[in-house]
Formats: structure tokens, C-alpha cells, sequence
């Protein structure tokens, strides 16, 4: 069933260093209860782009009955320095749970999907969920809330410490606190969706997206890879793009997030272990 989607634009929903943290929300017209929730990060490299690249997908998963949030994150300067970013994040998603009733939102079904930078940002905030080490800082709105998310979808994201390291200036220790792949094969990381063009000479396919799909593959973890054969980065710019990528990944959101019971038979110990630890957060 598809929903008619309605818009609200420029909603102030935190505010870190400083600045005000806003999203743009696309709600699904006459959805019945309280909605999952998609979070959405744009690329640009971290020092650029904004949430309004993100309305095609966002409007294309709150027709699917999700709550979509179009979310705008302080880009990398001297008033931002790295890892805003990843607070900024993680501010999004304990905004989320701690206002739950008002925005119409399943606290516990939050999922996350980002895009080339947004896509890294995303994975970090994901697999140091509630951490009292890594990517601590920030304002700390809503402390008290749980950061865990139930999925994220990745878009050409870069992971390598190598790759991370160059594109943001870090020295290698720090950089490989700032790589995915670092994290991949621990237990924190939730299920992952890949979505990658094999002809990206930004943020090659290999290593990034198929390095990390293998890692947790091979650690036991939840994962899927949606390779684009001979697509640039960013092909979901490219017509008809945009309708089958929100397909592929509202279609592992509502496996993960939304229905894991629904699933639970065909998983494997790993992924059972994750719906149960999704249930518990959804519990919160």
C-alpha cells in the first residue's frame, strides 16, 4: 500500500555547540499507530551538501509508512570540528525516542539511512550506540535515551582508515577510531544494508562497502549488498534510482526493524541475537 505523503519543512529539533539542529519531516497521510522511524543523512563530503538532497527518498519511504526525518547535521569547520557530526547523529535518534508520542514515532523501531559522508556518520553513530568511550560529546540532549538503532542502509559510504583518514585530515590512530570497518566485527553493529555502483573512482566499491559486507558476513553479524553494476557515486541521482533503492531498503527495514519475529525463523544466530536485542530496546 502506498500513503500519501505530507511534508513539514525547517523543524528545529536540538541544538549542539551552538548551532540548531533541524530536520524536515515527511509523515505517511491516514497510517494507522505509531510509525517506524527512517533517519536520513545527505553527503557532500562532510563539509558540504544539506538535507534538502534527501526529499525523493525521504518522501519515497513515508510513502511506504515510514516516519521519514530529513535530517541536517553541522558540517565539518572551526565551529564544527570532527566528530560533530556523529554527535549530531546520535542527538537525532535520542530526539526521536525522548519525543516519541508527539511526533507519532515507534521508539523502538529506528532505523537510519545515509549517503556517502552521511553514510559514514551514520555507521559510527550505529556501532558505538550508547557507548561511554567512543564518540562521547556533544550537548547531550536527552541523555537518558537509548541511541540504539534497529538497521541502517549505507550508501557509497568510505570505511577504510585509510580512506576516512585522508579525506578528513585525522592521523592514523585517530583514524581508525573514525573507520567503519574497524567496528565490523564486534557485536554493537545492527543489520547493514550496502548500496554501492562498481564504477565510483570517489569511493570505490572495493574496499569500502564490500570489505565491510564481508567483515560482518564473516563475523556472523546481519548484512546484505546491493552492488550497482558500472554506476558512478551518487547514482541514485540517476532516473528511476531513487524508486528502487527506497524499495530495497524499506524492504530490509521492514525485515529488520518493523517484523523481526516475522522473520526470526529464517535467521541465524547472530541476526536472532540482534532481533532480540532490538525487542529489548524497543521495551525501553
Amino acid at each position: 500500500m502506498a500513503f500519501e505523503v505530507a511534508a513539514e519543512a525547517d523543524v528545529e529539533f536540538a541544538s549542539e555547540g551552538g548551532q540548531p539542529l533541524r530536520w524536515d519531516i515527511y509523515r505517511p497521510l491516514g497510517a494507522e499507530g505509531s510509525r517506524p522511524v527512517a533517519l536520513l543523512f545527505h553527503g557532500g563530503g562532510w563539509r558540504r551538501g544539506d538535507r534538502s538532497r534527501l526529499a525523493d527518498a525521504a518522501s519515497g519511504l513515508a510513502s511506504r509508512g515510514y516516519l521519514a526525518l530529513a535530517v541536517g547535521y553541522r558540517l565539518l569547520s572551526d565551529e564544527a570540528p570532527w566528530p560533530a557530526q556523529v554527535h549530531d547523529v546520535k542527538s537525532a535518534v535520542r530526539v526521536v525516542r525522548a519525543g516519541a508520542a508527539d511526533l507519532g514515532a515507534a521508539s523502538g523501531q529506528v532505523a537510519l539511512v545515509g549517503y556517502s559522508a552521511g553514510a559514514h556518520i551514520a555507521l559510527l553513530a550505529a556501532a558505538t550506540a550508547d557507548s561511554a568511550e567512543a564518540f562521547v560529546g556533544g550537548d547531550r540532549a536527552y541523555g537518558d535515551q537509548s541511541e540504539a538503532v534497529g538497521a541502517v542502509a549505507a550508501f557509497f559510504p568510505p570505511v577504510t582508515a585509510a580512506g576516512v583518514g585522508s579525506m578528513l585530515g585525522l592521523d592514523e590512530a585517530m583514524a581508525r577510531v573514525a573507520a567503519p570497518l574497524e567496528y565490523a566485527s564486534g557485536s554493537a553493529l545492527p543489520p547493514v544494508l550496502f548500496l554501492h555502483g562498481t564504477n565510483d573512482p570517489l569511493v570505490p566499491h572495493e574496499p569500502n562497502s564490500v570489505a565491510m559486507f564481508d567483515a560482518i558476513r564473516a563475523s556472523g553479524g546481519a548484512t546484505d549488498l546491493r552492488l550497482f553494476h558500472a554506476l558512478p557515486h551518487e547514482f541514485v541521482r540517476l532516473p528511476g534510482m531513487t524508486d528502487l533503492t527506497v524499495h530495497d531498503v524499506a524492504s530490509f527495514f521492514d525485515r529488520h526493524v518493523v517484523h523481526p519475529d516475522v522473520f526470526s525463523e529464517a535467521l541465524g544466530d547472530a541476526e536472532r541475537a540482534w532481533a532480540e536485542r532490538a525487542a529489548a530496546a524497543r521495551a525501553r
